[in-house]
C-alpha cells in the first residue's frame, strides 16, 4: 500500500480528487435527506461490490455488473425529488448574486433579536429567513416585493395578525428585507417534523435544501427558535441568537472583490464530510485503480490494407490476420473491445517495387492504455499470383 502510494502520478491525484468531489456531494446530500437509509444502504452495497473486484469473487461481481443498470434506475426513482433539488441547488450556486457591499451587522443582529423577542412576548408568529451564500429562489413561492431597509417597525408591522401576510415568511438579502408574505417548502423528515408546527416545518424544509438562517417564533409558547443546516434549535436564548445572528450575517456579508474570502469560506465548510470524502476517494484508489499488476494476452487481429496500387489490386498477401500480444493492467484489458483493435498496413510504396513491410507498434490500433509486446509474424510479404 505504501509502495502504490509513493508511485502515485499527477493523474492518480486528480484521479482521486475528483471522485472525493463526487463523494463529498452524495456524503453532504445523504446528511440532509429523509432518505439518509436508504442512502447509507446503496453505499454499503457499493462497498461490498469493492470487495467481489477485489478478492476476484466472480460470480458475486456479474450479479452486481448485470444488475447496475437495474439499481442505477431504482435509486433515480426512489430520490427524483432529491436529485431534482440537488440540480436546482447547483443550478442556483453557480450564478453570481449581485452583492451590495460589506455591511455593518451589529445593528442588524440587534434589530432581529429585537424583533424576534418582542413578537415572542406578545404571542405573534413569524419567520424570519436570511439568505447565506446559495441563493433559495426557487425553493420559496408567493411572496410580495418589499426591498425596504431592516427595522424593527417594518418587521412588526409584516407580521402583525391583521396583515395579510403574516402568515408567511420575510427573506432579508443583503441587509434589505427582500419579500414578505412567502411560502417556505416543508420539510420531509419525518423525524425532525413529529410534534412541530407548520411554521417550524417550513424553516426546516428551507434549511434542509439551502444555507440559509431562519427565526421562527412561536406564537403558541412564545418562544424563539432558530433553523441552520436542517436542525431546529427551540426556545433559544437571546444570547445564543445573538451569536448565531453575528457569525451567519459576518459570514455572508462580503464585497464583491473579496473573492478569497469566499473561496476560503466554501473550502473549510464542513471539514469532516471533506475529510471523509477525501479517505474514501484514496481507499476505493488503492482497492481498485492501483491495481497495476501487468499481464499480457493475445489477439488475432486483421489486417487492413491501405493505399493499394492498382497493379497489385489481385496480389496474394501472407498475412491476412496478425496475432498481436499487449501488456497492461488487468483491470484495462476487462474494457477493451477486441472489435476496435485492428493492423493498418499502408502499401503506397508497394508501387516503387517494395514487397516486405515491417509491422511495428504505431500500425497497431489500439487503446493508449495497452502497449504492443509482440506482433507475429513481424513483417508482410507481397507475392504475385
Amino acid at each position: 500500500m505504501i509502495e502504490n502510494l509513493a508511485n502515485m502520478r499527477m493523474a492518480d491525484v486528480a484521479d482521486v480528487l475528483l471522485v472525493a468531489a463526487c463523494l463529498y456531494v452524495l456524503l453532504r446530500w445523504s446528511q440532509s435527506n429523509a432518505s439518509r437509509g436508504l442512502a447509507i444502504g446503496c453505499g454499503l452495497v457499493f462497498g461490498l461490490y469493492l470487495i467481489a473486484e477485489s478478492f476476484d469473487l466472480y460470480l458475486t461481481s456479474l450479479v452486481f455488473r448485470f444488475g447496475g443498470s437495474v439499481a442505477v434506475v431504482v435509486f433515480v426513482v426512489v430520490f427524483q425529488d432529491d436529485i431534482r433539488r440537488a440540480v436546482e441547488r447547483a443550478i442556483l450556486t453557480v450564478r453570481l448574486r449581485k452583492r451590495l457591499g460589506h455591511l455593518e451587522t451589529r445593528p442588524h443582529v440587534e434589530t432581529l433579536l429585537n424583533t424576534a423577542f418582542a413578537l415572542a412576548t406578545q404571542s405573534r408568529g413569524g419567520l424570519i429567513v436570511l439568505a447565506g451564500s446559495e441563493p433559495f429562489n426557487l425553493h420559496i413561492e408567493g411572496g410580495v416585493e418589499l426591498h425596504g431597509r431592516i427595522s424593527q417597525p417594518l418587521l412588526e408591522s409584516v407580521f402583525d395578525p391583521n396583515s395579510s401576510g403574516h402568515d408567511g415568511a420575510v427573506t432579508i438579502e443583503n441587509g434589505f428585507v427582500t419579500r414578505f408574505g412567502v411560502h417556505l417548502p416543508l420539510s420531509d423528515d419525518p423525524a425532525k417534523s413529529r410534534g412541530l408546527g407548520t411554521r417550524h416545518r417550513a424553516a426546516v424544509g428551507l434549511c434542509e435544501r439551502t444555507d440559509a438562517l431562519v427565526v421562527v417564533v412561536s406564537e403558541e409558547r412564545g418562544e424563539v427558535g432558530l433553523a441552520v443546516n436542517g436542525e431546529l434549535r427551540r426556545n433559544i436564548s437571546r444570547d445564543a441568537l445573538r451569536e448565531a445572528l453575528s457569525a451567519h450575517l459576518g459570514m455572508h456579508s462580503q464585497r464583491p472583490n473579496q473573492r478569497s474570502h469566499i473561496v476560503g469560506s466554501f473550502l473549510w465548510r464542513h471539514p469532516r464530510t471533506r475529510v471523509a470524502a477525501l479517505v474514501l476517494a484514496l481507499v476505493a484508489w488503492l482497492a481498485v485503480a492501483s491495481d497495476r499488476g501487468m499481464v499480457q494476452r493475445t489477439f488475432v487481429l486483421p489486417v487492413e490494407y491501405r493505399n493499394v496500387p492498382t497493379e497489385l489490386l489481385k496480389t496474394n498477401l501472407t498475412a491476412n490476420e496478425v496475432r498481436v500480444t499487449f501488456t497492461g493492467a488487468e483491470r484495462v484489458f476487462q474494457f477493451v473491445a477486441p472489435s476496435a483493435l485492428k493492423v493498418v498496413v499502408d502499401l503506397k510504396e508497394a508501387a516503387n517495387g517494395k514487397d516486405v513491410f515491417m509491422l511495428t507498434e504505431a500500425q497497431v490500433r489500439h487503446p493508449a492504455s495497452l502497449q504492443v509486446f509482440r506482433i507475429e509474424p513481424s513483417s508482410i510479404q507481397l507475392k504475385g499470383d
